[in-house]
């Protein structure tokens, strides 16, 4: 466990998400507010990687995450390990 930063590119309510399910998260805003989509940087401290992941995945916000979407491109082991989990949770079961 350790500090998870990253950049979601979400819809206004989805903040909301993020702290219900992390409540010690930062959220800090990083475009104007008349914006239709919006740039987050989220801070987590003492956060365990998979289990972050594991929610963006759950919430369908996985891909507007810069630090999965970096994992996915360069970390096969990673990737392949996201994509069965997904493959899981497509099929009605629930992989760990």
């Amino acid at each position: 466990m350790g500090v998870i930063i990253d950049t979601l590119i979400i819809g206004l309510g989805e903040p909301t998400i993020l702290s219900r399910a992390f409540p010690a998260c930062e959220i800090t805003r990083l475009t104007r507010g008349d914006a239709m989509l919006q740039r987050y940087r989220v801070t987590l401290k003492s956060e365990d990687e998979e289990r972050y992941f594991d929610f963006l995945q759950d919430n369908c916000i996985a891909m507007t995450s810069n630090r999965f979407y970096f994992r996915m491109k360069n970390d096969q082991v990673f990737a392949e390990r996201m994509k069965a989990r997904l493959a899981g949770v497509r099929s009605g079961g629930r992989m760990r």
